[in-house]
Order: C-alpha cells, then sequence, then structure tokens
C-alpha cells in the first residue's frame, strides 16, 4: 500500500531527483555544485548517474530538466557541500537549543503552549521539505521567518537571548555600511525586476509572431520577431544574470534566419539554462549549419541523459542525420532502422530511410518506405485537424496556433512525400 501511494506521487521521480543530487555532491563535496546550480548541473549529474549500476534501474524513470530536488536537505547537500551541511546542521541544533531553553525558562504554562503551537508550524515546513521544496518558495520562506521571529521575540522571555553593546562609531558605521548594502541589492532587484518584465514582453512577441505565421500573415510575424529581439537583447544588457533569455532571443533568431548568432545564443544557455529542449533546437540548427561535430557532441549527451520519448526519437534522427553528413550512409540506414523497431509510429525516421534508399539507388525500397511514411502522415494530420476542431473556441491561442503549426509542418512533409513518388515512380 505505502508502495503505491509512493509510486503515484512520483515518488521514484523524486528517488531520482535525489540520487542526481548524490552525484553533485560527490563530485564536489566540500563547497558543493555553488548555491542555485542544481538546475544548472542537472543533466551532467543525471547522465553520470545513469551510467552506474544504480542508476540503471532509473531507466524507464523520464525526467525532463528538474529546477529544485523536491527535498531541501538534498539540495543543500548538492550545491552547498559538506560547509553547507554543517551549516544547516549548526542552524537547526541552535534553534532546538533556543527553543528548549525557552520552555524550560517560562512559568507561563500560555506561553508553552503558544511556542509549542508556533514551533509545530516549523515542524510541517522541515518535514515537506523532506518531499518538496518550500525553502524555495517565498510564502513558505517568509512564514518560517515569522514563526521563528515570534518563538524568539521578547514577548516569551529573554532565555536563548544574547545583548552586544557597540559605541556609537561602530554604530554609525554599521549604518552606513547597511545603507550601502540595501542601495546596491535595490539597484540590481530593480534591474533584474526589469529585465524579467522586458523578457516576459519578447517572449510573448515571440509567441505572436507565431500565431501570424500560422495564419499566413508573414509581414506582421517578421515585425513581431524584430520587436522580440530588441525586447530580449535589452533584458540581457541590463540583467546581471540572464539566463531563459538566450533561449527565447536563440529562437526568435532562428526565426530570422539569424542561424549563427542563433547557435552562438543556444551556446550560452549550456552554462545559463540547461533544457533538453535547448539542445534538440541546438542539434537541429548545428545539422543545417553543417556544423556536425557539435551537433553529434550535443546528440551523445542529450541521448546519455534519457530523455522523453518524443525528444529522444527526434534525437535519435538527428543522430542518423549526423552519420549521414559524415558520409556513413549505411551507419545512418542501421540507426534509422534501429528506430522504427523502437518508435514504429515515428514518420520522419521512414522519411529519412527512404531518403537514404533512393539516393542509394534503391528505388523499391525507397517507394515502398515513403508509402508508408505516407499513410503515418495521413493518419497524424487527420488527429491534427480533430485537435484543432476541439479547440476551436474553447483553446487558449497559443494551442491553436501550435495545432496550426505542427499540421502546417505535416502537410509540408506530406507534399515531399508526393513528389518523391512521383519523381520515383516509373
Amino acid at each position: 500500500m505505502g508502495g503505491t501511494i509512493w509510486q503515484r506521487n512520483s515518488g521514484r521521480t523524486r528517488e531520482l531527483d535525489w540520487w542526481i543530487g548524490l552525484e553533485m555532491f560527490k563530485s564536489s563535496p566540500l563547497v558543493g555544485v555553488g548555491l542555485g546550480n542544481y538546475k544548472l548541473r542537472f543533466l551532467d549529474a543525471k547522465a553520470a548517474f545513469l551510467q552506474t549500476e544504480r542508476g540503471s534501474g532509473y531507466q524507464d524513470v523520464l525526467v525532463a530538466r528538474a529546477a529544485q530536488a523536491h527535498n531541501e536537505y538534498v539540495q543543500v547537500v548538492a550545491e552547498l557541500g559538506i560547509l553547507g551541511a554543517l551549516s544547516l546542521i549548526t542552524f537547526l541544533g541552535l534553534g532546538l537549543w533556543g527553543l528548549w531553553r525557552r520552555l524550560r525558562g517560562s512559568a507561563d504554562e500560555g506561553d508553552k503552549l503558544d511556542l509549542l503551537l508556533l514551533s509545530c508550524g516549523l515542524i510541517v515546513f522541515f518535514t515537506h521539505a523532506l518531499v518538496s521544496f518550500p525553502g524555495h518558495l517565498p510564502v513558505s520562506s517568509l512564514m518560517v521567518v515569522l514563526l521563528a521571529g515570534l518563538i524568539f521575540s521578547r514577548a516569551y522571555g529573554g532565555k536563548a537571548a544574547k545583548s552586544f553593546r557597540i559605541g556609537k562609531s561602530s554604530t554609525l558605521v554599521a549604518l552606513a555600511v547597511a545603507w550601502v548594502v540595501g542601495v546596491v541589492v535595490s539597484a540590481f532587484a530593480i534591474l533584474d525586476l526589469r529585465a524579467n518584465i522586458l523578457m516576459g514582453q519578447g517572449s510573448e512577441k515571440l509567441h505572436v509572431a507565431g500565431v501570424y505565421a500560422a495564419e499566413g500573415l508573414e509581414d506582421r510575424g517578421l515585425f513581431e520577431l524584430n520587436a522580440a529581439r530588441e525586447l530580449l537583447e535589452r533584458s540581457i544588457r541590463i540583467d546581471f544574470a540572464p539566463r531563459q533569455t538566450y533561449y527565447y532571443l536563440g529562437s526568435v533568431l532562428v526565426q530570422l534566419g539569424k542561424k549563427e548568432e542563433a547557435l552562438a545564443a543556444f551556446e550560452k544557455c549550456f552554462t545559463r539554462f540547461v533544457d533538453e529542449n535547448v539542445f534538440a533546437i541546438y542539434i537541429e540548427l548545428a545539422l543545417q549549419m553543417k556544423e556536425t561535430e557539435k551537433a553529434r557532441q550535443a546528440a551523445e549527451f542529450l541521448l546519455s541523459t534519457n530523455p522523453p520519448s518524443p525528444i529522444w526519437q527526434q534525437t535519435r534522427y538527428q543522430m542518423a542525420n549526423v552519420a549521414t553528413q559524415l558520409g556513413d550512409y549505411n551507419g545512418a540506414i542501421r540507426l534509422l532502422e534501429e528506430l522504427i523497431d523502437d518508435a514504429p509510429g515515428y514518420e520522419p525516421a521512414y522519411v529519412g530511410l527512404a531518403n537514404l534508399y533512393g539516393g542509394l539507388g534503391f528505388d523499391s525500397l525507397a517507394i515502398d518506405t515513403y508509402k508508408h511514411a505516407l499513410r503515418l502522415i495521413d493518419r497524424r494530420i487527420s488527429q491534427a485537424t480533430r485537435r484543432i476542431d476541439r479547440l476551436e473556441g474553447v483553446g487558449s491561442a497559443q494551442e491553436i496556433s501550435s495545432a496550426t503549426q505542427s499540421r502546417q509542418a505535416l502537410l509540408r512533409s506530406k507534399a515531399f512525400v508526393l513528389e518523391q513518388l512521383e519523381t520515383l515512380s516509373p
């Protein structure tokens, strides 16, 4: 029963997150991988863990990019290492010691009850932290500060409190330092907020451009793309640590045909916004630019992370394209045939295989494979059409735009297959 409940609540997924956190700790046990870097080192550590004997038992658990470890204690150890763990233990130990002294030193039963009830709130937080990330949520963190502040306030006595006297000069220096720090931090916070607003506006422009493209309004779409580029570049200029903005900028540059700039933007994501979709887009772009080695390295890494099925299929298909660009046609055919065996409904594999057959002069095999691809494409076009019909009037503009773009891509693929069949037919 307990195991079933654990499974239904993503227990295995959490286990994988925790083992990956341990992998990060092992890579840098003293100081960890850096505060906030769990999400940046996740795919690297995931790939390393899946190569271990224990990791082989988690091949069925598909976890994309994870921003948190779903366990605050694991994340502290992963990001801050032994020093961070000792700091956390010291903090918790001093807190328990101080609470115990206040309970022991209070003669008022009502105050003791208050302290116990306030402590229950902290217990809930630290228990929840075993399977989630309340410490990363502002509302939960502020609640802990409030509860701790009440527990150690003078309303419940002075036990466990320490007082210090400082002179007038020291007070002025402390105030000056606090003022300077406050101004600097506030300035960074305001710039960061402005950068986030610009990023949001830029990503919205990118979405609107996609809607216009789906409606065939290319000129209006181009205007929105240029506006999105300007907003995103302004965001990057004022943001002291831009992350996801590079992903949006790369997506805009791809649609504007600025492939070299887009490739550079996505490469910056590798140390700032590490996501499986970034790698998938980067590989496709590198292949288009004949940057075969870059595409191969990125594809091999992405496959080593055991990505979700759609990305897994696409990346294996891209590996076949890498082999084709390297002139290893037999290797490409083998990769595509293996992909078809594992994912018989993935129609791009049939189209790619038919292209190779046709290029090598195996016209009969090419025709049969194209026909099979055509049947799969027609089936997916019907599914996409039904989805669009269901979304009409109830779906969001983004959902309708995405479904429309998918159908248009399938229609282009169908037109290509029909053209090839006409060319090959006697």
